[in-house]
């Protein structure tokens, strides 16, 4: 879908940067009502969640409508959502077949946005993700796009930005989403809990089980459970979808650099050169050299949350 040249006229109004912005954080909307879709499908959220989880989007789209009026297109899908969306907040009463169609609304209106800016660098942002990725960090809520589009060249600089972002608040909202979404919820909150006491090496030890037993378990489902399976395999598939300007793309682009960052091999004799910051392998086996920190901790949620975000937006369970 595009819209008859305005989407130029706009970008000679406007900066590439917020552009991006609006289209970047406009195209995370849409993961976050598939996410609300699925929880409502298995059960795990209850109808009248639902009118306080979507309040934040009628939000979203007020803070952005001057932009989206210079798009008559969008303009017009958009204005079909947040009256559905309306509906549905006043009714309190949500099938999961209503917030599919309000999903598809919003996909129309992110291919306008996406094919109507060539100026916006997708590849770009999905290098972003994957540097992020191999410095042990998915892009999580609250990232500036320029985070993305620009990423540090180095792991003190990323590190030294997220944990900017990833504050009491940020991290409440993760473990609130998490605690959600995720089929072992009573192990996930035994790893808070290790979170919030400062006991790392165990809340890291119970994080890397949470992340196997997520991994395998979509690994099975793709792939049968002939054979060892493999961790990195579903995520890579993930990653692996033409649609470069797709955030379920992005995100696996990120999940899958992070899990290899982390599952990296000892090289047989477990040797300190090859841990890195943190390794799986090292801890689970006794072999660490190094502490654990909070902040490889909060590494190790993100990705968690990241891998159950898109196992639900696959439907997987």
């Amino acid at each position: 879908m595009h819209v008859d040249g305005r989407g130029s006229e706009l970008a000679d109004a406007l900066p590439v940067a917020q552009i991006a912005e609006t289209v970047y954080s406009f195209g995370s909307l849409i993961q976050h009502v598939d996410d609300i879709a699925n929880k409502m499908a298995s059960k795990s959220i209850e109808a009248s969640q639902v009118g306080k989880a979507l309040q934040g989007f009628r939000l979203s789209i007020d803070a952005t409508s001057t932009i989206y009026d210079n798009l008559p297109r969008v303009s017009l899908n958009l204005d079909i959502f947040a009256s559905a969306l309306s509906e549905v907040v006043r009714g309190m009463e949500v099938a999961p077949a209503a917030l599919e169609r309000l999903s598809s609304y919003f996909d129309l209106a992110f291919e306008s946005l996406a094919s109507s800016f060539p100026e916006v660098d997708w590849r770009a942002l999905r290098n972003g993700h994957r540097m992020w990725g191999k410095y042990g960090w998915v892009v999580c809520d609250g990232f500036p796009v320029s985070y993305v589009s620009d990423p540090p060249q180095s792991l003190n600089e990323a590190n030294a930005l997220a944990m900017k972002v990833m504050r009491s608040a940020q991290l409440e909202e993760m473990f609130d989403e998490l605690l959600e979404s995720i089929p072992k919820a009573k192990d996930a909150k035994e790893a808070i809990v290790l979170y919030r006491e400062r006991r790392y090496k165990p809340c890291a030890m119970m994080l890397f089980s949470l992340i196997d037993c997520e991994l395998y378990k979509e690994d099975w489902r793709m792939y049968g459970r002939e054979g060892k399976g493999n961790p990195s395999r579903p995520l890579n598939a993930m990653r692996q979808t033409e649609d470069v300007s797709s955030t379920f793309a992005l995100s696996a682009e990120g999940a899958f650099h992070a899990q290899q960052c982390f599952y990296k091999s000892g090289g047989g004799a477990f040797r300190r050169e090859n841990e890195g910051e943190l390794n799986r392998n090292f801890l689970m086996h006794g072999m660490t050299y190094k502490r654990v920190t909070r902040q490889s901790c909060t590494k190790l949620f993100a990705l968690l949350n990241c891998i159950c975000r898109l196992k639900m937006r696959r439907g997987s369970s």
